[in-house]
């Protein structure tokens, strides 16, 4: 039991930091002089691999492409904040039968 804690958690500050790496990005490209950063480059190389398919999919909508901002970060963010509470409930439930 105590071993499947461990998992959640780590998963779960995974998700955690995964939202942050995308803040930073967030920030970063509002604010000209970090674009070139290397705060702004890790964030980037990290995050965009998932947010380029998310990307290509919306843009396959005339709305997203017309939208000032990048929908893709909210789709994303949405998307690891149902998979932390996914987890969650697929712990609370493991708990249970265990």
């Amino acid at each position: 039991m105590e071993a499947l804690w461990i998992i959640y958690r780590t998963l779960s500050i995974l998700l955690y930091a995964f939202d942050f790496l995308l803040l930073v990005r967030a920030v970063c490209s509002w604010i000209p002089d970090f674009r070139n950063s290397m705060v702004y480059n890790i964030s980037f190389r990290m995050t965009e691999p998932l947010l380029l398919p998310i990307r290509k999919l919306m843009w396959k909508w005339d709305f997203a492409r017309r939208c000032p901002i990048d929908l893709s970060f909210i789709v994303l963010v949405l998307l690891t904040r149902g998979l932390d509470k996914l987890l969650a409930y697929l712990f609370i439930f493991l708990i249970n039968i265990i």
